[in-house]
């Protein structure tokens, strides 16, 4: 259901690879695992209260990229990653990409 994205560019064009992982480079493609972050959270909470005995929680909390950069990152860190031209790929390319964190 979840299986992994593996994706290049080519000519400046994403290019995916459509499961055929072998063929791939070495180097040349990025593996992007899909996670569904609210079942996560979920099973989080119940095994936390089967182990621990604690009453069932979802604590974590679910953050978009943008949102965690923005709160996580020191000023200049996040003005590190700023092209030239004033693009910052942290805040505008990654918005289908999430950060679960837990207490």
């Amino acid at each position: 259901v979840n299986r992994p994205v593996v994706q290049s560019q080519v000519d400046g064009k994403p290019f995916n690879w459509s499961g055929n992982y072998f063929a791939v480079p070495p180097g040349k493609a990025d593996i992007m695992f899909a996670t569904n972050f609210e079942a996560l959270q979920f099973m989080h909470g119940a095994a936390e209260a089967a182990v621990l005995g604690k009453p069932f929680t979802t604590r974590g909390q679910l953050m978009h990229t943008k949102e965690f950069v923005t709160e996580f990152a020191a000023t200049e860190e996040l003005a590190a990653t700023r092209c030239k031209d004033g693009y910052n790929p942290l805040l505008s390319d990654f918005a289908n990409t999430s950060f679960y964190i837990t207490p």
